[in-house]
């Protein structure tokens, strides 16, 4: 058995990591095992199109055991010799893989997914879960600060809380713009202390602060992208986003204002007070996963990203909550 995850290099180099692609890990690695191993299993985080890719490619992987794209193969898919199993998300299914192997040889592989759901409980893993459901209740009970006021979350208008938020993202990207979805934000923060629990439970995405540059032009581009009702209420999930929907996008640093002439809406933006520059270059403070997918091309083209790691959006709200005069 061998396993690959996807190489997000941008993320993994930033901690230290030598980051090597599948295509380039597999020779070298198929071939000190094709005289140790009568059958090779590959699990893979790497996404159903690669499996697809990797079983061409690499026929002597007899089966890919997949994930990552979260598909649903009843009885798998062959390509040429290869089998690729994958079982959705959630733990709806259960795969089992069946492999008949005779004189050291694999003759025949097999692939069923089994509903899960309406199966009983398993008592051992429900009181594996208990227990450690309460070692996360003690870990997180940490203290980060104390709130005079709540901060509440709205998905629909700005917020102190995603106000905070995106200022947050501006000062520690040291940038001219912070810029978040409201959606990113799950819940409220009552008055009084505030634990890690508090903020994980309000921010669980591992999403992490990101820098980028843009055009007034390209800015202007994405905030009125941003403000209509399709991108607001899109249901979204996947590239860390935890959340049911994207919300309105909440700045720090930049203003909107819309005004209607013959029955033709015209969007002013400021920052800082003065005219956006349609040449003029921000430095913008926002999230990493505006920057993957087709959510923003703009970003997604962008040849420079700055990527903060360790620190994801909790870290932030964090620091932000402990500074003696809170953001």
């Amino acid at each position: 058995m061998i396993g690959l995850t996807a190489p997000f290099k941008h993320f993994y180099e930033l901690l230290g990591w030598d980051v090597l692609d599948a295509e380039e890990v597999l020779p070298p690695l198929l071939h000190e095992l094709e005289d140790e191993a009568d059958i090779i299993v590959l699990l893979s985080h790497l996404g159903y199109w690669t499996d697809v890719s990797l079983a061409e490619a690499f026929p002597d992987i007899d089966v890919i055991l997949g994930a990552h794209t979260h598909h649903v193969l009843p009885e798998g898919e062959r390509v040429g010799d290869t089998l690729i199993c994958q079982g959705g998300k959630h733990g709806k299914y259960v795969g089992q893989t069946t492999l008949t192997i005779e004189g050291g040889c694999l003759i025949h592989s097999e692939d069923q997914l089994h509903q899960a759901t309406n199966k009983p409980k398993d008592r051992q893993a429900v009181a594996l879960l208990e227990e450690l459901h309460a070692t996360a209740e003690e870990d997180l009970h940490v203290p980060i600060g104390t709130l005079d006021q709540p901060l509440t979350h709205n998905w629909f208008s700005p917020s102190n809380f995603s106000m905070m938020l995106a200022k947050a993202l501006r000062q520690w990207c040291k940038a001219d713009i912070g810029m978040v979805n409201a959606g990113l934000l799950l819940q409220s923060l009552p008055a009084g202390a505030v634990t890690e629990k508090d903020i994980h439970e309000a921010c669980p995405h591992p999403i992490n602060p990101c820098l980028v540059t843009l055009t007034g032009a390209q800015l202007r581009e994405i905030v009125k992208d941003a403000s209509t009702e399709e991108k607001i209420h899109l249901r979204f999930k996947g590239l860390g986003f935890r959340g049911t929907l994207m919300g309105i996008m909440v700045y720090d640093g930049l203003q909107t204002s819309t005004t209607s002439d013959t029955g033709r809406e015209t969007m002013t933006i400021t920052v800082h007070g003065k005219p956006l520059e349609p040449d003029r270059l921000y430095r913008i403070g926002t999230v990493d996963m505006f920057t993957f997918g087709s959510l923003y091309p703009q970003l997604v083209r962008l040849p420079n990203k700055t990527y903060f790691v360790p620190e994801m959006l909790r870290d932030l709200i964090a620091w932000a909550l402990s500074k003696p005069s809170p953001v």
